[in-house]
């Protein structure tokens, strides 16, 4: 850790990518609650609505071996998690594969509200 937030030395140095303090919190502290909340509920997968950039849903596949999809109504956010995760994807697979199997990331989806 730099000192840019107590959270830093828990998330991977990958998945804190252009994330601030306050995000890297979030993603730390969300990822362990839905974390333990699936495994309480018997959940499969999860579904990150909302997901924006895709930082909690790469966060609960690479941290908490959980397979996850975006789904997000901005399409520019799309590409940008879409560009983090071919980015990030190779480094954390071959650094996390030895520690535990990984489970898949899935693409982050478009999803626009209807009127």
């Amino acid at each position: 850790a730099n000192g840019r937030c107590a959270e830093e030395a828990l998330l991977d140095k990958q998945l804190r990518r252009a994330v601030n303090p306050k995000k890297m919190h979030e993603i730390v502290r969300l990822g362990a609650l839905a974390d333990r909340l699936g495994r309480a509920a018997g959940c499969d997968e999860m579904v990150d609505v909302g997901s924006g950039q895709g930082y909690l849903s790469r966060a609960l596949a690479f941290e908490h071996s959980w397979t996850t999809v975006g789904v997000e109504a901005v399409s520019s956010n799309v590409v940008a998690a879409r560009k983090i995760d071919d980015a990030v994807r190779p480094k954390l697979r071959s650094q996390l594969e030895a520690r535990q199997p990984l489970a898949p990331l899935r693409r982050p989806i478009v999803c626009f509200r209807l009127p």
